[in-house]
């Protein structure tokens, strides 16, 4: 892909396939040209594989094969992404609306190198809007969610994610 401004989903995913097709579909609907999409599957053992078929024609690339968790199978994603930025979502995130990446992807963002804004969490009996912190917080601890930042994909290529590690890897 290798365009200013094209991006990289990464989303990973273990036997959940409704909300991967979520995820796939939310992706989809994006009216940014500039998107790849790239599915880690750790080796589902359910209906995800039949997702993955069904929405091949949606996906950059998909994998399915067992891995050692989560941050491994994102840094699979990692080694076959191409945009120049990366967004890592999870089976079940989805966008606000279908024109976010052209609200932030058609802009001069020369000298930026990590977005990050508000999410929602929808817990299906209610929803909670995460507003981002100040970025003078961020010693405090985590200012954002991580479906809601996208990171220069060379910067992540650094360094990748640390697979001994369960959580903030």
């Amino acid at each position: 892909m290798d365009h200013p401004n094209s991006i990289s989903i990464i989303t990973v995913v273990l036997n959940a396939p409704v909300a991967l097709e979520q995820t796939i579909l939310s992706v989809a609907e994006q009216i940014y040209a500039k998107k790849e999409l790239i599915v880690i599957d750790g080796g589902s053992t359910d209906s995800t594989k039949r997702v993955l078929e069904k929405f091949r024609d949606q996906l950059s690339i998909f994998i399915s094969e067992p891995d050692l968790g989560p941050y491994d199978a994102m840094n699979k994603g990692l080694e076959y992404s191409s945009g120049e930025w990366v967004i890592f979502m999870n089976a079940g995130d989805m966008f606000f609306s279908s024109d976010v990446l052209t609200k932030i992807f058609t802009r001069d963002l020369t000298g930026v190198d990590v977005i990050y804004g508000d999410c929602i969490a929808d817990y299906l009996q209610f929803k909670i809007i995460r507003k981002a912190g100040a970025i003078n917080d961020l010693w405090k601890g985590m200012i954002f969610s991580h479906q809601s930042v996208a990171v220069r994909n060379l910067l992540v290529k650094e360094t990748g994610f640390q697979t001994k590690y369960s959580i903030g890897a």
